[in-house]
């Protein structure tokens, strides 16, 4: 894990400014991460007071990267949820969820890993959603968009009580 952040700081050319604030140097030079583990749900505002929260814990405890899980901003009851809700990652407008994670970045001077962000990867031509992109997002502490990784594996599960009862075949 510190391999992969000080790759990431490596990578993106950044130098510690002297003007940052001490605490800001050191959780560079001496990377430590915060793995946050959550209870998604269709309610934005309430995940996104929790991964702010995560962002005020990591950074008081030393950490200068946070790690969300799939789907950490949005879990949709249906597909068509997931639909209405996906948006292109070059969306700049305020109310957007990618500049809402660019903010939290920004405030708390983390950078942050976003799992599973819905990302629209192709529309009808009438504008409407048809299909997602399963997007990771590398978010620094200046709140850039470092990097976008869109899954090309996916997993595709039909579900029946043979396969999805997990606790009959695990001990």
């Amino acid at each position: 894990m510190i391999r992969l952040v000080s790759r990431l700081l490596n990578q993106t050319g950044r130098v510690i400014p002297k003007r940052m604030g001490s605490s800001v140097v050191e959780r560079l030079q001496q990377p430590k991460v915060t793995l946050c583990q959550m209870r998604t749900t269709d309610c934005i505002d309430e995940t996104f007071a929790c991964i702010e929260g995560f962002a005020k814990s990591a950074v008081s405890d030393g950490s200068c990267m946070m790690f969300l899980p799939e789907n950490a901003v949005f879990m949709g009851t249906s597909k068509d949820a997931s639909l209405a809700i996906a948006e292109h990652v070059d969306d700049q407008s305020e109310n957007s969820k990618l500049e809402r994670l660019k903010d939290i970045c920004k405030r708390y001077a983390i950078w942050m890993s976003v799992g599973g962000f819905q990302e629209i990867a192709l529309t009808d031509d009438h504008g409407a959603t048809k299909k997602l992109s399963n997007a990771h997002l590398i978010l620094d502490d200046q709140g850039k968009l470092v990097t976008v990784y869109r899954k090309i594996h996916l997993f595709d599960l039909e579900y029946t009580p043979e396969n999805g009862d997990e606790s009959k075949k695990i001990q």
